[in-house]
C-alpha cells in the first residue's frame, strides 16, 4: 500500500493543480451531501450513535472537503528581500508525501476527513488507519473519494487488523450541588432513551464494544469502593453493549474514574466550594482536550475559562466542532475560546442595547461601511448588524439582522426566525440553500444547524466575497467592519 501511496502523491502532486485539487474536494463534499442518510445509516449501524448523531458527524464530515477545496488555492509562498542587489529568494511551500492517518473509533468519519482533506489539498497523499471497531465507515469514505475523481493511491484505506470531547468529570458548586444532582438524576431517567441507534427516538445507543462496557462496570466499582455514591444507572442494558445512563457523586480525587477518559454514559459529580478549589481539581491532569464552563457571572466565567488548562473550551452549552477550528491540547498554553453563549432573545437584547433592534425594517445606504459592532458575552463574540433582504421574493422588505462574527465558519447562516421575518409565507423549512442582498452584495446562506440554532452566523466566505476586515478597540469593546 506504501508503493501505491507513493506513486499517487506523484501523480496527485505534480500533475495536478491546486486548482484542480480544490475542484475535486469539492465534488467530495457534494458526493457526502447527496449520501448524508446513506453513510450516517452506516456510522450508526457499525459504531452506536444516534441516527441524528451520525446525521451531523457526516455534514460535519462533508464540511472539511469544503472547505479546504478553497484552501487548496491559497498554498501562498513568499518573496524575500535579498541582501544584495539582482538576486530574488522565493519561498514556497511543497507537499511533504505521504501522510499517515490514524483515526479513532468515536467519531469515524469526521475525525478521518478532518485530516485527509487538508492533506489532500496541499498535493500530499494518504495512508488511514481506522479504529479497528470503525472500518467500513473508513472504507465508505474511500468509495465515495473514487467517486469524486480522487486518483488511485492517493486515499488509501488499512482495516487488517469514542466521543473525546465528552465531559469526564463534572465540577458543581457547594450550594447547588443537590438540586443540580436531583435535577440531573430526574432527566436522565426521564429523557435518556437507550435503544438502537436507528430509532429516531434514541438519545443514547449501545456503547462500540463489549470491552467498553466493561471498562465502565470497572470503574464504577473503583469508585463506589472509594466512597462515591450511585445515584441512577450503574447496570448493562437489556441488549448487546448497551450500559445505563449513570449518575454517582461524592467522588473522589483518588479514584480511576477521576483521572480516565471514560468513554461510556458515566456522569461523576465532584463538589467545590470557590474558584481556586475547582481550577486545581480541574487542572490535576496530565492532558485536558476539552472544558465547559456554566454559571450566570460573565466576568467570574470569563476569569476561570482563561484560567482552565485544556486544548478548548465552551460554555452554555457543550461543544460542537467546525471545520477550521485548532485543536492545540494542553499543556500547551495556547487555546481557542468557542463559547456558543448568544440565542435569539440575546440577539434581541444586544440590538436593544445598541439601538438597532434585531429583526427591525432597515434601509439600504449608499455606502454604510465602516458597520459598527458589539463585543459580547464571556468568550469575548464579535456581534454586528447588517441590513439583509431577501432576495427569492420581491415583496420582502430589508431588515436589521444582527450577526455572529465567526471565523470558525465559511457559511454564513440564518436562523428560523430571521428567515421567516426576511422570507414571510413563502419560507419552506426544507430549503437547503438561499441568497440574501447585504450592502453592496448578495450572499449564500443556509439555515442555522446544530450548535448555532438560535444565532446568526457571518461566516468567512461572506466576508471574503464583501472584502471585510475586523478592526477591534479593545478598551470600549466595540470594533468595525471595514471595507479593504
Amino acid at each position: 500500500m506504501l508503493k501505491s501511496a507513493l506513486e499517487g502523491f506523484e501523480k496527485w502532486a505534480f500533475s495536478y493543480t491546486a486548482k484542480q485539487r480544490g475542484a475535486i474536494l469539492h465534488k467530495w463534499f457534494e458526493i457526502l451531501l447527496q449520501l448524508e442518510t446513506e453513510l450516517a445509516t452506516l456510522l450508526t449501524k457499525e459504531q452506536g450513535k444516534p441516527l441524528a448523531e451520525a446525521r451531523g458527524e457526516i455534514q460535519y464530515s462533508a464540511a472539511y472537503f469544503d472547505w479546504y477545496a478553497g484552501e487548496a488555492r491559497r498554498v501562498y509562498g513568499q518573496v524575500v528581500p535579498s541582501a544584495v542587489h539582482n538576486r530574488l529568494h522565493l519561498h514556497t511551500r511543497e507537499p511533504i508525501g505521504v501522510v499517515a492517518l490514524i483515526s479513532p473509533w468515536n467519531f469515524p468519519t469526521a475525525m478521518i476527513a478532518r485530516k485527509a482533506a487538508a492533506a489532500l489539498s496541499v498535493g500530499c497523499s494518504a495512508v488511514v488507519k481506522p479504529a479497528e471497531d470503525t472500518p467500513l465507515s473508513a472504507l465508505a469514505l474511500a468509495q465515495t473519494a473514487e467517486e469524486a475523481g480522487v486518483p488511485a493511491g492517493v486515499f488509501n484505506v488499512i482495516t487488517a487488523d469514542r466521543t473525546n470531547t465528552a465531559a469526564n468529570r463534572i465540577f458543581v458548586q457547594k450550594k447547588i450541588h443537590d438540586q443540580y444532582v436531583s435535577e440531573l438524576a430526574s432527566a436522565m431517567k426521564e429523557k435518556q432513551v437507550l435503544e438502537n441507534g436507528m430509532d429516531p427516538k434514541t438519545t443514547q445507543g449501545p456503547l462500540v464494544n463489549k470491552r467498553s462496557v466493561n471498562k465502565c462496570e470497572l470503574l464504577l466499582s473503583d469508585a463506589l469502593e472509594k466512597g462515591s455514591e450511585l445515584i441512577c444507572g450503574g447496570k448493562r442494558g437489556e441488549h448487546g453493549t448497551s450500559y445505563e445512563p449513570t449518575l454517582i457523586t461524592n467522588v473522589q480525587s483518588n479514584t480511576n474514574i477521576a483521572n480516565t477518559e471514560i468513554f461510556g454514559p458515566i456522569a461523576p459529580i465532584q463538589k467545590f466550594r470557590d474558584n481556586d478549589e475547582v481550577l486545581q481539581a480541574a487542572n490535576n491532569c496530565r492532558v485536558g482536550l476539552a472544558g465547559y464552563i456554566f454559571g450566570r457571572d460573565p466576568s467570574r466565567l470569563q476569569k476561570v475559562a482563561r484560567k482552565v488548562e485544556v486544548g478548548i473550551i465552551t460554555g452554555k452549552r457543550q461543544f460542537s466542532s467546525s471545520d477550521d477550528d485548532r485543536w492545540t491540547g494542553m499543556p500547551y498554553r495556547k487555546f481557542d475560546v468557542l463559547i456558543s453563549d448568544v440565542d435569539e432573545k440575546e440577539l434581541e437584547d444586544i440590538g436593544s442595547d445598541n439601538g438597532i433592534p434585531h429583526l427591525s425594517p432597515g434601509n439600504f445606504s449608499a455606502d454604510p461601511f465602516p458597520v459598527k459592532g458589539r463585543v459580547h458575552g464571556i468568550n469575548l463574540r464579535l456581534m454586528v448588524p447588517l441590513v439583509c433582504q431577501y432576495n427569492g421574493n420581491v415583496k420582502s422588505q430589508p431588515h436589521n439582522v444582527w450577526f455572529l462574527v465567526d471565523p470558525g465558519s465559511p457559511y454564513t447562516c440564518l436562523t428560523v426566525k430571521s428567515v421567516e421575518t426576511l422570507v414571510g409565507e413563502g419560507f419552506a423549512r426544507d430549503l437547503h440553500s438561499f441568497d440574501i442582498q447585504v450592502p453592496k452584495s448578495n450572499i449564500e446562506c443556509y439555515l442555522s444547524k446544530g450548535h448555532f440554532t438560535e444565532v446568526n452566523i457571518l461566516g468567512m466566505n461572506a466576508m471574503r466575497r464583501l472584502r471585510l476586515s475586523v478592526e477591534i478597540n479593545w478598551d470600549t469593546e466595540t470594533f468595525e467592519l471595514v471595507r479593504r
